[in-house]
C-alpha cells in the first residue's frame, strides 16, 4: 500500500486530469489518497474532490504557501487518516499518471534499495541530468540523478522520518526551494536518488500556479492525448 499526498492550488483541469489519471491507471487496493488544498476558492475543485469520497482531503483557508509545509500537513494527515503503508509518494497537482507508473515505481525501489537508494521519482526535470555512477541500473527502465523535482517522489516512510526535516521552506530562484534542500540532503547522507526513464508520471504544469513558465519550459515536449498548461 502507498500513501498518495497530493498538493494543489488553482488551476482546475490540470488537477483534473492528475485525479483522473491516478484512479483510471492505478490498482485501487495498492494507495490511499491524501489532498492538501491551498487556499483554494473554485468551486470546481471542491466538486471535483468530493466526487472522491475515498480520499481524505484538507482545505487550507491561511496557508502560506510553503510547499515544504504543505507537504508536510498533507503526510501527516495522511499517516493518521490510514497508518503507515509501505510507501509515501508526494506529487503536485500537474500530472499525468501513466498505466503502469506505481508498479513500476515499486519495482524500482525494491530493486535498488540495497545499493543505497532512497529516493526514486516517476519522472524528472528536464534541468536534472543523470549521473555517471555504476552500477547501471537502466535494464530497470531508470536512470540515477543527484536531484528530483518534488512532483514526483517515492520513498520509505523510514526516510520522510530520518529527513523530512531538511524539507527547507522554498526561497526565490531556481534550485533554491524544498526540493532541492531535500534532495541535497540525502546526498550528502551518501544516499541515492532515482528515477524511471523514461517516464511513466507526466509533467502537464508547463506554467507556474501563479501563471509564470516553469523552469525548463523549452526543453519539455507535448505528450498526444495529455493536457498541458
Amino acid at each position: 500500500m502507498t500513501n498518495i499526498v497530493i498538493i494543489t492550488r488553482g488551476r482546475y483541469k490540470l488537477l483534473q486530469q492528475t485525479i483522473h489519471s491516478l484512479y483510471q491507471n492505478t490498482e485501487r487496493s495498492e494507495f490511499n489518497l491524501t489532498v492538501v488544498a491551498d487556499r483554494e476558492d473554485d468551486f470546481r475543485v471542491r466538486r471535483l474532490l468530493d466526487a472522491y469520497s475515498d480520499a481524505q482531503v484538507v482545505y487550507l483557508s491561511n496557508s502560506t504557501h510553503k510547499l515544504s509545509d504543505l507537504k508536510k500537513i498533507g503526510v501527516s494527515v495522511s499517516l493518521h487518516t490510514f497508518g503507515e503503508g509501505h510507501y509515501l509518494y508526494l506529487s503536485d497537482n500537474d500530472v499525468y499518471f501513466c498505466e503502469g507508473w506505481l508498479k513500476a515505481l515499486t519495482t524500482l525501489a525494491e530493486g535498488t534499495f540495497l545499493q543505497g537508494f532512497r529516493l526514486w521519482g516517476g519522472q524528472n526535470h528536464p534541468y536534472h541530468q543523470p549521473t555517471k555512477y555504476v552500477p547501471d541500473i537502466s535494464e530497470m527502465g531508470a536512470k540515477e540523478y543527484d536531484m528530483l523535482a518534488g512532483t514526483s517522489w517515492m520513498m520509505h516512510w523510514e526516510t520522510w522520518k530520518d529527513w523530512s526535516t531538511y524539507l527547507k521552506s522554498d526561497s526565490p530562484g531556481v534550485c533554491k526551494g524544498e526540493d532541492v534542500a531535500f534532495c541535497r540532503t540525502l546526498k550528502i547522507k551518501g544516499l541515492r536518488i532515482a528515477a524511471l526513464d523514461p517516464p511513466l508520471v507526466l509533467d502537464c504544469g508547463w506554467t507556474n500556479s501563479d501563471g509564470n513558465p516553469a523552469p525548463g519550459l523549452e526543453l519539455r515536449r507535448a505528450v498526444q492525448g495529455v493536457y498541458h498548461e
